[in-house]
């Protein structure tokens, strides 16, 4: 369970003459600079204060509080209740951060905040702001925000130029194991950098949470509520906030291993399984949309996890914000990629300007560099042992090699059928021999290649494939003096 606890003190009060500043773009009728009077106290409202305010034309509307400035502050003393130095939304509080309007830096004190975060802080009444620089930027945190586009964030840095930073920054406030109190950024990460840059003042919102999943989950949500989201984001935020819920529900209120028993036995009735389906079919109620889109969401953001796992967080959010347009299909063949070889995917992302062009080079088939020296020597004696359609049907007889082409990785090649042209080194398998069989191999096949230029009978052609598919230092003595007849019986005569 989340638990929030405010640092901001209200500034106004029943009485008070205060003007609009800002209206949001989804309001209509309602103009900035209208002014009215305030008709209630404030009330905390999510984290933030909001008034009833009576305007001159008569209309009675419900503000934030930080859309407000005040412009009288005499106020009925029985309408204004006092508030001390130390008080705040929570007790345990030692100090509030305001959204009181913040008065312009003097220029004495610009130098001071031109470098480094200003946090606003208040005790009591108003002071100039002081250096914090205690906000810290988590990287994890970071890429999960979309990112800007160049013209939205332009307007950004006029508009706080123009008006100030009225929305306050949200800190996750969290004490270390060694007691330090860190703040680390939620939200207002690109108001954050732009105040940073033009100097202007800024308000800060502490809320504690129970954990880092919490913090995730929050984060998440804060960014789910927003108007502008591209496809992708939407997509990857309700995937990133489907394993959160699953994560929780395995883990509940930071469940260990001294209450696993108890957690067993409140759960009894719901598995694994079902808690999938739950947290599936309850984030497709929120969102509108079906079972089946949430589970497509996660798959959708694990693989986007891997590839910035493999590539880093900015290959991620270039992708969600569409400076690199890929496919979720082609997102799914990568993130395999990143796994089985993550060196391929580096070189395909760093070569590649476009998505499509990322995921050719990323998938493109490269043919293995052919040895251009033959591996065989004139004499060596192989068998035919080829993938080749039209060379396979010889595979398993033997032969020499007689020629080979320099520079080529092919030979001449003699077996019992003849000289064959062109023969690969792929095609072919070395057999072990010395120089005698070497030399009794050639003797043997040049015999049964001119037996067959004899057209002989097929029965004479049967015995020749017989011998061909024995190994040479085999042969029998009785293999010999057939030839020797063959060889007579066609007229062969013989010059060794």
């Amino acid at each position: 369970m989340q638990q929030k606890k405010e640092t901001i003190i209200p500034f106004t009060a029943v009485g008070m003459r205060v003007r609009i500043i800002f209206v949001p773009g989804s309001v209509k009728n309602l103009k900035i600079g209208a002014t009215g009077l305030v008709e209630s106290e404030p009330e905390l409202v999510a984290g933030r204060y909001q008034v009833k305010v009576r305007l001159d034309d008569g209309r009675l509307i419900t503000i934030w509080e930080e859309y407000l400035e005040v412009i009288a502050e005499s106020v009925p003393e029985a309408s204004a209740p006092e508030r001390s130095d130390n008080e705040t939304s929570s007790s345990t509080s030692p100090q509030a951060v305001s959204t009181q309007a913040i008065p312009a830096l003097p220029e004495t004190a610009s130098e001071n905040v031109a470098s480094v975060p200003v946090e606003i802080v208040f005790s009591g009444e108003p002071h100039l702001p002081t250096i914090s620089p205690q906000i810290i930027i988590d990287p994890e945190f970071q890429s999960l925000i979309p990112v800007h586009k160049q013209q939205e964030h332009k307007l950004l840095e006029s508009n706080l130029i123009q008006y100030g930073c009225r929305d306050a920054l949200v800190v996750w406030k969290q004490s270390t194991p060694d007691g330090t109190i860190q703040r680390i950024l939620l939200d207002g990460h690109n108001r954050l950098e732009l105040c940073t840059k033009n100097q202007i003042p800024y308000k800060v919102v502490e809320i504690e949470l129970p954990d880092r999943l919490a913090a995730l989950a929050w984060l998440v949500d804060n960014q789910l509520g927003r108007r502008n989201l591209l496809p992708e984001e939407l997509s990857y935020l309700r995937g990133k906030r489907y394993h959160l819920l699953k994560a929780s529900q395995k883990n509940p209120q930071g469940i260990n291993q001294h209450s696993e028993v108890i957690y067993q036995n409140d759960r009894k009735a719901r598995t694994e399984t079902q808690q999938k389906l739950n947290t599936a079919a309850d984030l497709a109620k929120q969102h509108q949309v079906g079972e089946a889109t949430i589970n497509r969401d996660g798959k959708y953001a694990d693989n986007l996890d891997t590839l910035a796992l493999a590539l880093g967080n900015e290959a991620r959010r270039k992708i969600l914000s569409r400076q690199i347009r890929i496919s979720k299909r082609d997102i799914k063949k990568l993130a395999g990629l990143a796994e089985s070889n993550p060196e391929k995917l580096k070189q395909a992302f760093s070569q590649g300007k476009k998505g499509k062009q990322i995921v050719e080079l990323a998938f493109q088939k490269t043919t293995p560099k052919r040895n251009e020296s033959f591996p065989y020597a004139v004499g060596d004696v192989c068998w035919i042992s080829s993938k080749d359609e039209k060379i396979r049907a010889f595979n398993g007889y033997w032969g020499i090699v007689v020629k080979i082409y320099e520079g080529r990785n092919y030979c001449d090649f003699l077996f019992w059928k003849g000289v064959r042209t062109g023969m690969r080194g792929e095609n072919l398998t070395p057999i072990e021999a010395d120089q005698s069989e070497r030399k009794l191999a050639e003797q043997i096949v040049n015999r049964m290649a001119n037996l067959m230029d004899c057209e002989p009978e097929s029965v004479v052609v049967d015995v020749i494939q017989g011998i061909s598919r024995r190994n040479v230092g085999e042969l029998t003595a009785l293999e010999h003096q057939t030839l020797t007849l063959f060889e007579q019986k066609y007229g062969i005569v013989r010059s060794d």
